[in-house]
Protein backbone atom coordinates (compact mmCIF):
# COMPACT_ATOMS: atom_id res chain seq x y z
CA UNK A 1 0.00 0.00 0.00
CA UNK A 2 2.79 2.12 0.66
CA UNK A 3 3.87 1.58 -2.85
CA UNK A 4 0.47 2.71 -4.00
CA UNK A 5 0.68 5.70 -1.77
CA UNK A 6 4.09 6.41 -3.17
CA UNK A 7 2.74 6.10 -6.63
CA UNK A 8 -0.22 8.32 -5.79
CA UNK A 9 2.13 10.82 -4.20
CA UNK A 10 4.33 10.69 -7.22
CA UNK A 11 1.30 11.17 -9.41
CA UNK A 12 0.12 14.10 -7.26
CA UNK A 13 3.56 15.68 -7.53
CA UNK A 14 3.55 15.09 -11.20
CA UNK A 15 0.08 16.64 -11.39
CA UNK A 16 1.28 19.60 -9.28
CA UNK A 17 4.25 20.06 -11.61
CA UNK A 18 1.92 19.83 -14.57
CA UNK A 19 -0.45 22.27 -12.87
CA UNK A 20 2.45 24.65 -12.20
CA UNK A 21 3.47 24.36 -15.78
CA UNK A 22 -0.11 24.94 -16.87
CA UNK A 23 -0.39 27.96 -14.60
CA UNK A 24 2.88 29.24 -15.97
CA UNK A 25 1.56 28.59 -19.52
CA UNK A 26 -1.69 30.33 -18.63
CA UNK A 27 0.26 33.20 -17.24
CA UNK A 28 2.25 33.47 -20.45
CA UNK A 29 -0.99 33.12 -22.43
CA UNK A 30 -2.58 35.86 -20.35
CA UNK A 31 0.46 38.08 -21.07
CA UNK A 32 0.19 37.28 -24.72
CA UNK A 33 -3.57 37.87 -24.57
CA UNK A 34 -2.99 41.26 -22.94
CA UNK A 35 -0.41 42.00 -25.60
CA UNK A 36 -2.87 40.88 -28.29
CA UNK A 37 -5.62 42.99 -26.72
CA UNK A 38 -3.31 46.02 -26.74
CA UNK A 39 -2.46 45.34 -30.34
CA UNK A 40 -6.16 44.87 -31.11
CA UNK A 41 -6.92 48.20 -29.41
CA UNK A 42 -4.14 49.79 -31.43
CA UNK A 43 -5.54 48.17 -34.58
CA UNK A 44 -9.05 49.38 -33.63
CA UNK A 45 -7.69 52.93 -33.31
CA UNK A 46 -5.90 52.61 -36.61
CA UNK A 47 -9.04 51.17 -38.20
CA UNK A 48 -11.07 54.09 -36.83
CA UNK A 49 -8.53 56.50 -38.30
CA UNK A 50 -8.59 54.64 -41.61
CA UNK A 51 -12.38 54.67 -41.63
CA UNK A 52 -12.33 58.37 -40.87
CA UNK A 53 -9.84 58.94 -43.69
CA UNK A 54 -11.94 56.77 -45.99
CA UNK A 55 -15.02 58.83 -45.12
CA UNK A 56 -13.04 61.98 -45.79
CA UNK A 57 -11.75 60.56 -49.07
CA UNK A 58 -15.26 59.52 -50.09
CA UNK A 59 -16.51 63.00 -49.27
CA UNK A 60 -13.70 64.57 -51.28
CA UNK A 61 -14.35 62.10 -54.09
CA UNK A 62 -18.04 63.03 -54.13
CA UNK A 63 -17.07 66.70 -54.13
CA UNK A 64 -14.65 66.11 -57.00
CA UNK A 65 -17.29 64.17 -58.93
CA UNK A 66 -19.72 67.02 -58.39
CA UNK A 67 -17.12 69.55 -59.55
CA UNK A 68 -16.31 67.30 -62.51
CA UNK A 69 -20.00 67.21 -63.49
CA UNK A 70 -20.13 70.98 -63.15
CA UNK A 71 -17.00 71.35 -65.27
CA UNK A 72 -18.40 69.00 -67.90
CA UNK A 73 -21.56 71.06 -68.00
CA UNK A 74 -19.55 74.26 -68.34
CA UNK A 75 -17.42 72.60 -71.02
CA UNK A 76 -20.55 71.62 -72.97
CA UNK A 77 -21.81 75.19 -72.62
CA UNK A 78 -18.47 76.58 -73.81
CA UNK A 79 -18.42 74.18 -76.75
CA UNK A 80 -21.90 75.27 -77.83
CA UNK A 81 -20.89 78.92 -77.46
CA UNK A 82 -17.74 78.18 -79.46
CA UNK A 83 -19.84 76.60 -82.22
CA UNK A 84 -22.09 79.66 -82.27
CA UNK A 85 -19.05 81.94 -82.47
CA UNK A 86 -17.59 79.87 -85.29
CA UNK A 87 -20.89 80.17 -87.17
CA UNK A 88 -20.90 83.92 -86.61
CA UNK A 89 -17.28 84.09 -87.73
CA UNK A 90 -18.12 82.18 -90.92
CA UNK A 91 -21.00 84.57 -91.54
CA UNK A 92 -18.76 87.58 -90.94
CA UNK A 93 -16.10 86.16 -93.25
CA UNK A 94 -18.63 85.71 -96.05
CA UNK A 95 -19.94 89.24 -95.45
CA UNK A 96 -16.33 90.45 -95.51
CA UNK A 97 -15.80 88.75 -98.87
CA UNK A 98 -18.90 90.51 -100.25
CA UNK A 99 -17.68 93.83 -98.84
CA UNK A 100 -14.23 93.31 -100.37
CA UNK A 101 -15.83 92.69 -103.77
CA UNK A 102 -17.93 95.82 -103.38
CA UNK A 103 -14.84 97.75 -102.25
CA UNK A 104 -12.89 96.61 -105.30
CA UNK A 105 -15.83 97.62 -107.50
CA UNK A 106 -16.03 101.01 -105.78
CA UNK A 107 -12.28 101.53 -106.24
CA UNK A 108 -12.62 100.75 -109.94
CA UNK A 109 -15.59 103.12 -110.20
CA UNK A 110 -13.60 105.76 -108.31
CA UNK A 111 -10.73 105.46 -110.77
CA UNK A 112 -13.17 105.79 -113.68
CA UNK A 113 -14.79 108.80 -112.00
CA UNK A 114 -11.39 110.43 -111.49
CA UNK A 115 -10.60 109.91 -115.15
CA UNK A 116 -14.04 111.35 -116.04
CA UNK A 117 -13.43 114.32 -113.69
CA UNK A 118 -10.09 115.00 -115.32
CA UNK A 119 -11.77 114.89 -118.74
CA UNK A 120 -14.51 117.23 -117.50
CA UNK A 121 -11.82 119.52 -116.06
CA UNK A 122 -10.10 119.69 -119.44
CA UNK A 123 -13.41 120.41 -121.16
CA UNK A 124 -14.19 123.13 -118.61
CA UNK A 125 -10.82 124.74 -119.31
CA UNK A 126 -11.55 124.62 -123.05
CA UNK A 127 -15.01 126.09 -122.45
CA UNK A 128 -13.51 128.74 -120.19
CA UNK A 129 -11.05 129.72 -122.86
CA UNK A 130 -13.81 129.76 -125.49
CA UNK A 131 -16.12 131.72 -123.15
CA UNK A 132 -13.34 134.18 -122.41
CA UNK A 133 -12.89 134.63 -126.18
CA UNK A 134 -16.65 135.06 -126.59
CA UNK A 135 -16.79 137.60 -123.78
CA UNK A 136 -14.04 139.59 -125.43
CA UNK A 137 -15.87 139.31 -128.78
CA UNK A 138 -19.08 140.44 -127.09
CA UNK A 139 -17.37 143.44 -125.55
CA UNK A 140 -15.87 144.37 -128.89
CA UNK A 141 -19.22 143.83 -130.59
CA UNK A 142 -20.99 146.04 -128.05
CA UNK A 143 -18.43 148.77 -128.52
CA UNK A 144 -18.73 148.49 -132.28
CA UNK A 145 -22.54 148.53 -132.09
CA UNK A 146 -22.39 151.52 -129.75
CA UNK A 147 -20.24 153.39 -132.31
CA UNK A 148 -22.58 152.38 -135.08
CA UNK A 149 -25.49 153.59 -132.99
CA UNK A 150 -23.76 156.95 -132.46
CA UNK A 151 -22.91 157.13 -136.16
CA UNK A 152 -26.51 156.32 -137.11
CA UNK A 153 -27.86 159.00 -134.81
CA UNK A 154 -25.47 161.52 -136.22
CA UNK A 155 -26.48 160.57 -139.69
CA UNK A 156 -30.10 160.85 -138.82
CA UNK A 157 -29.51 164.28 -137.37
CA UNK A 158 -27.59 165.30 -140.40
CA UNK A 159 -30.26 163.96 -142.71
CA UNK A 160 -32.96 165.56 -140.72
CA UNK A 161 -31.37 168.93 -140.76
Amino acid sequence: MEVILQEILSEVRSIKIGQARLEEGFSRLEGKMENLEKRMDSLDIRMDRLESRMDSLESRMNSLESRMDSLESRMDNLESRMDALENRMDSLESRMDVLELRMNSLEENQEKMQADLQEIGRKVEVLYEQTAGLAEFRTETKETLARFDIDIRLMKKLLAS
